[in-house]
């Protein structure tokens, strides 16, 4: 139990720093500050999911640095390409348009977005994880388990909310 606890909590930490990237890229790009992400509160499911396929799948190449850029490039744009698509399913809106990126795919996903991605794999795989592995696996499992019962409450909330608004 403790290890599917862990996971939830690196989903919970990825998908904070993943809108905190997202939110200062996007910010200075617009020259003025941009929460981004289908919610409110300051979490972008899809680089949780991002962080965690990257460490589940590359694990078997942790001295390759190249190996899990390249790999990097192409879970997050699989998982990008794949959200861009259900989100517009679901939606019927888009999230986010690369049409106007040079090498894009039908403007889901675009080679600039992609490499960026790519480095961000290997800034994970090799820097930030092995320092938030440590954190989560020396942590109080007690605190662990409120945190995750509220970042529960908190995303249904949240989820509900932005469903709600986005279908009016």
């Amino acid at each position: 139990m403790t290890e599917y606890l862990n996971i939830y909590i690196y989903f919970i930490i990825y998908s904070f720093l993943g809108w905190v990237c997202e939110s200062i890229y996007c910010s200075v790009l617009d020259q003025k500050i941009t929460n981004r992400g289908f919610l409110t509160s300051p979490f972008c499911p899809i680089y949780g999911f991002g962080a965690l396929a990257i460490l589940k799948f590359l694990t078997p190449f942790t001295d390759d640095y190249f190996t899990i850029f390249i790999a990097g490039i192409l879970i997050t744009s699989l998982l990008e390409y794949i959200s861009s698509y259900l989100l517009e399913l679901a939606f019927d809106t888009h999230w986010w348009d690369y049409s106007t990126y040079p090498f894009n795919i039908n403007g889901r996903v675009c080679l600039q977005n992609s490499l960026m991605f790519g480095l961000l794999a290997v800034v994970l795989h090799f820097f930030i994880h092995p320092f938030v592995e440590n954190l989560v696996t020396s942590a109080n499992p007690n605190n662990l388990n409120i945190l995750a019962m509220s970042f529960s409450i908190l995303f249904a909330a949240d989820f509900s909310h932005a469903v709600y608004t986005i279908l009016g």
